[in-house]
Parts: structure tokens; C-alpha cells; sequence
């Protein structure tokens, strides 16, 4: 009997451990969520990048806020202006030539179909699109991709 009281109990812990700790972890391992904004290059792509992601931080914070119904459309007006603000800020950052400049603006351009596609759901104007975690994960990637060339 007490042998089986301590399998129960440690079967409890370890499925305890896994739900709060390994899950959550996997989780934002496959999510496409590691962009990092270690370090800021002072030149003109280090401001672009930091720029686009900045934008993309607050498109996806936002995503996420408002993602769920009910949604108050008032409300999710004024946080599309100020990511519709964040991003077209980002793209005039990002008018140079390199190659982090231009996979950052190709990520901003990402960014703006995303915030289209939420905007329709939101507003009942389209049902909806398949898999919005596919366009951010896009992001990241190309956010990644402009990092490593901006020197980060």
C-alpha cells in the first residue's frame, strides 16, 4: 500500500514538473519567440532592426491581447494605429541597402500583411486566415536573419 502512496506521488510531481515547467518551455522552443534584442548596433541597420523588432514586439503583444473574442473594436482601433505607426516608424529606418535593412523590411512588409489579416478578423470583415502563428513565425525568422547581418 505505501509503496503504491509513493508512485502516485511522485507520478504526481513529475506530471506537476512537466505541465508547469517543461511544457511552457518546449512550447516557446517551437514558437518561433527567441528573437533577441541582445546588444543595439549604433549604425543604421542596428536602428532599423531594433526598430522592426520593436514593432513586431508590440504587433505581437497586441495579437495576443486581442485575439480572443469579445473584442472592444474601439479599442483595437487605437492599437492598430499605434502598431500601423510603430511599423511605417521601422520602414523609414529601414531605407538602406544592406542586408539587414533589406530582410527587415521584408519582415516589416510581413508585418503589415499580419496586422491586415488580424484586423479583418477583428472586424468581422474576413473570417479569418488559416495560421497566423506561420506569418510571425516568418517574422522571426527574417528578424533573426536581419539580426545576425546587422552584427548582433
Amino acid at each position: 500500500m505505501l509503496n503504491r502512496l509513493i508512485t502516485v506521488a511522485i507520478v504526481i510531481g513529475v506530471a506537476y514538473v512537466l505541465l508547469t515547467k517543461a511544457v511552457p518551455m518546449i512550447f516557446d522552443q517551437f514558437s518561433g519567440t527567441t528573437v533577441s534584442t541582445e546588444g543595439t548596433a549604433s549604425s543604421e541597420d542596428g536602428r532599423c532592426v531594433d526598430q522592426a523588432v520593436g514593432a513586431n514586439d508590440l504587433l505581437t503583444s497586441t495579437a495576443r491581447q486581442y485575439g480572443q473574442p469579445p473584442v472592444d473594436v474601439e479599442a483595437w482601433s487605437d492599437a492598430q494605429w499605434e502598431i500601423e505607426s510603430q511599423i511605417q516608424s521601422a520602414a523609414s529606418a529601414c531605407g538602406c541597402m544592406s542586408d539587414a535593412c533589406r530582410t527587415a523590411s521584408e519582415a516589416i512588409d510581413e508585418m503589415r500583411g499580419l496586422l491586415s489579416n488580424l484586423d479583418g478578423m477583428v472586424r468581422g470583415n474576413s473570417p479569418g486566415f488559416a495560421n497566423p502563428a506561420n506569418q510571425q513565425e516568418r517574422i522571426y525568422k527574417l528578424l533573426n536573419r536581419a539580426q545576425t547581418a546587422a552584427g548582433y
